[in-house]
């Protein structure tokens, strides 16, 4: 079985440097270049008003930050749903 290998959708104008010196709260700074980071968000919004971002770390220890395009699989999800609601439809509750 061969997986396929997700596209990197790198967020433009998104920019994140952690600050090794900075106290142990701050864990690091997120720049944005507007005009970049505004067009990438309105090209990028989802359906319910987001625009998924994560921050991950490179091979090479560097930051970068990449457009989260997980998608659940619906036919698990409803599975999983499914399994629950026949719990509880026939869990014997005392109340």
């Amino acid at each position: 079985m061969s997986r396929e290998k997700k596209e990197i959708v790198f967020a433009k104008g998104f920019y994140f440097k952690k600050r090794e010196k900075s106290p142990n709260f701050v864990v690091g700074a997120l720049d944005l270049k507007s005009e970049d980071a505004i067009k990438f968000i309105q090209d990028n919004t989802n359906n319910r008003g987001y625009c998924n971002l994560q921050i991950l770390e490179s091979r090479s220890g560097g930051y970068y930050i990449e457009l989260d395009t997980f998608k659940p699989d619906s036919s698990k999800r409803d599975t999983a749903a499914t399994r629950l609601r026949q719990e509880r439809d026939t869990d014997d509750l005392p109340f």
